[in-house]
């Protein structure tokens, strides 16, 4: 197979925020035209937090629709890279689902840990793909976010 390379997705994104409850679309595209496909997503998430804002959590539930370039770049097979048991394979836009979790922490004013989960159900146009294996993508991240300047 040929490397896919990674690109760097630009866009805007839209939220509206009444209360504890938010609502956000975002639509990107491809800047490096690697894959010269696009993504637009809506999702809707709740914030819970204690402590003072200390601590808090957000579980959301989205959608992704994902262009025909996309599909083809990432999860297609062209016909030279066609083998025994794995087939051309030329994708059409897809629409995935997803749930996330988000949390954080702040362990000072500056200083907060934060961690992501992320399940996301794949459309049967990726699915069918014979690159890949599992219906459910799963991404997670940990990280720290420190604030710098003044308060």
């Amino acid at each position: 197979m040929d490397e896919r390379k990674p690109s760097i997705q630009g866009g805007l994104v839209f939220a509206w925020k009444p209360g504890k409850f938010r609502l956000a679309t975002a639509m990107n595209t491809d800047l490096l035209d690697r894959s010269n496909g696009q993504q637009v997503s809506v999702d809707f998430s709740r914030m819970w937090q204690w402590h003072g804002r200390a601590i808090g959590i957000m579980p959301s539930i989205g959608v992704v629709w994902q262009s025909s370039n996309f599909i083809n770049y990432y999860y297609g097979v062209t016909p030279e890279e066609a083998l025994p048991g794995r087939p051309p394979f030329d994708g059409h836009s897809a629409i995935n689902f997803r749930s996330s979790l988000l949390g954080y922490l702040f362990v000072s004013h500056r200083i907060r840990f934060i961690a992501y989960l992320e399940v996301q159900r794949l459309d049967n146009e990726i699915y069918e793909s014979p690159i890949v294996e599992d219906r459910r993508s799963i991404l997670g991240l940990f990280g720290i976010t420190v604030r710098l300047g003044k308060i």
